[in-house]
């Protein structure tokens, strides 16, 4: 089974409780991606690497933003 995720719910101090299909539930501390918050290819984006590769990023897709 592919794993996905379908529920996330944030918790204090930056923390986010994720939902997967399988049934597992795990918390990320996000504190850490806070500082590598940056601006790559016109939308909001999380460099992973530290190397501006838009293929270790994590990134907000501003499409689906108009939508909501």
């Amino acid at each position: 089974m592919l794993k996905k995720v379908i529920q996330v719910k944030p918790n204090s101090d930056f923390a986010v409780y994720i939902y997967f299909n399988d049934g597992k539930i795990k918390l990320y501390d996000m504190k850490s991606f806070l500082n590598k918050c940056i601006v790559m290819n016109g939308t909001l984006a999380w460099d992973l690497s530290g190397k501006f590769d838009p293929t270790n990023c994590i990134a907000v897709d501003p499409l689906e933003q108009e939508s909501a």
